[in-house]
């Protein structure tokens, strides 16, 4: 996947559209997927799409927004945006964690999409995780910028290099928030040879 977030690039100058500007960036990722048990000749582990769990905070609606226009996409985002995602990510993420059939939050591994300092501060007091569980997405933010879609995969990335070789039992849990506001999350579970 490319995004080509530098495209949607707007000259006029208000809080909005700096913040916008200095936190996008151009990027591209790909992945291999799969319906073999296990990939061959891979220097990563294979995963496990294992299950997937959207929500909608429709108190968000108007905060994050994404709309075309004459001079190209314009990209609403409200300084609340870290506030609401701190407030509701715990209740979020304990409904995917309840629906992957997940007993306890501890020990889990967490690549969270890198929208930004601020997201990712909120994210980790929401679900009351250490700065070190977020550290693949700090990297990736701080070195990248926020790419968009392949910024995640940029943080998997990361993630599956530093834990070679896998544990049986050690999951993912992949988290990213986008318009609406939405939050999409997917159970990742390492395929053992």
């Amino acid at each position: 996947m490319v995004e080509l977030c530098s495209i949607h690039f707007q000259p006029e100058i208000d809080n909005e559209n700096m913040v916008v500007n200095s936190l996008f960036a151009d990027g591209a990722a790909a992945l291999i997927i799969s319906s073999k048990k296990k990939l061959k000749n891979t220097h990563l582990p294979s995963l496990r799409l294992s299950g997937f769990h959207s929500k909608v905070i429709h108190a968000g609606g108007a905060m994050m927004t994404w709309h075309p226009s004459e001079k190209g996409f314009l990209m609403g985002l409200d300084s609340l945006v870290p506030q609401l995602i701190e407030s509701n990510a715990r209740p979020l993420i304990a409904e995917a964690v309840d629906k992957f059939s997940i007993r306890k939050m501890d020990g889990l591994n967490w690549v969270v999409h890198p929208g930004g300092r601020k997201i990712l501060e909120a994210v980790q007091r929401g679900i009351s995780l250490q700065a070190d569980d977020l550290k693949e997405s700090y990297i990736v933010l701080k070195n990248f910028g926020n790419m968009s879609s392949p910024s995640i995969f940029f943080v998997l990335k990361g993630m599956l290099r530093k834990n070679q070789p896998w544990k049986k039992k050690e999951c993912i849990i992949a988290a990213g928030f986008g318009p609406g506001i939405t939050i999409e999350t997917a159970l990742l579970e390492p395929v053992i040879a």
